[in-house]
């Protein structure tokens, strides 16, 4: 495989500020910043890689130690996978052995299995960017979580696939969503849902909030009541082995726009649903205070 920069002491650093372009036409793969034994990588320039099979990491936290990575600046992976038969990744960022993963820049990744930021062990990741991951034909995933840790997503996230979700749970995790930005729309195609959840993996909302924002016309109703698990896939529908959602009843909304008042409560079934409406104090003027 090809590596940008990488570190051999434990707790080293990585910066960029720069420029990391590569390309690997073999199937080894290739990774821009790699840190083998644990520390800390800053991005903020910009970092655009492909590779033709094998993994492409935009950052690599290797299996020594937890890892710590910023990105303000753009990631850009892709792996065409012409070459390994359809097992090719392409990873924005990835923590091996967790740690914590901030971006309030961008992140795009293209390949077959496609995801922003993924971490295999417990891991605090914070969005506040955008990330987009593009699978044509198999899944995407804009923040991927194999154990237990805390996510919050306050930006843009984008997941393009067969099976697009938002936020995936695999691996048995048990995840806590602190706060979540999601636009309410039609989520009748499970494999579009903002959140994926494993067999006997847990979601958590358990006091968290979520930043309603308004779909595209014809998926979006104001004061239009959207339920909270229709937003969640599950891997199965079996009892026995399915995933959970928890935390509903301390879960609290907020309005992205002003002029939207976001409201959170009951349905007659029980079920937690959540809305927007119209802030009729404001006046008829988005622009008024």
């Amino acid at each position: 495989s090809s590596v940008g920069m990488g570190t051999l002491k434990p707790g080293d650093s990585l910066v960029n500020q720069g420029g990391i372009v590569g390309e690997n036409p073999s199937a080894s793969g290739i990774t821009g910043l790699w840190l083998q034994n644990g520390g800390t990588a800053l991005n903020s320039g910009a970092i655009s890689l492909s590779g033709n099979g094998g993994n492409v990491y935009g950052v690599f936290c290797d299996a020594g130690t937890v890892g710590n990575v910023v990105n303000t600046g753009s990631i850009a992976v892709t792996n065409v996978d012409a070459a390994s038969g359809g097992t090719a990744t392409a990873v924005g960022i990835y923590l091996k052995r967790g740690g914590t993963a901030s971006n309030t820049g961008s992140i795009m990744a293209r390949s077959k299995n496609a995801c922003g930021i993924s971490a295999d062990a417990e891991a605090e990741i914070v969005n506040a960017g955008r990330i987009t991951a593009v699978s044509e034909e198999g899944k995407a995933y804009g923040i991927q979580m194999n154990s237990t840790g805390t996510v919050s997503n306050f930006g843009v996230i984008d997941a393009i696939g067969q099976s697009g979700h938002e936020l995936s749970l695999d691996g048995a995790s048990k995840v806590t969503v602190r706060t979540w930005a999601v636009e309410l729309r039609d989520f009748t195609d499970a494999a579009s849902r903002p959140f994926f959840v494993s067999d006997k993996s847990e979601l958590d909302f358990k006091d968290g909030t979520l930043i309603l924002r308004p779909g595209a016309a014809g998926e979006f109703a104001l004061g239009g009541e959207y339920k909270v698990t229709d937003m969640v896939a599950f891997a199965s529908s079996n009892s026995a082995t399915s995933g959970a959602v928890e935390g509903l009843d301390t879960l609290t909304v907020t309005a992205e726009l002003p002029w939207l008042l976001a409201e959170v409560g009951k349905n007659a079934a029980g079920e937690t649903v959540v809305a927007l409406h119209a802030d009729v104090t404001r006046g008829n003027n988005p622009g008024q205070a």
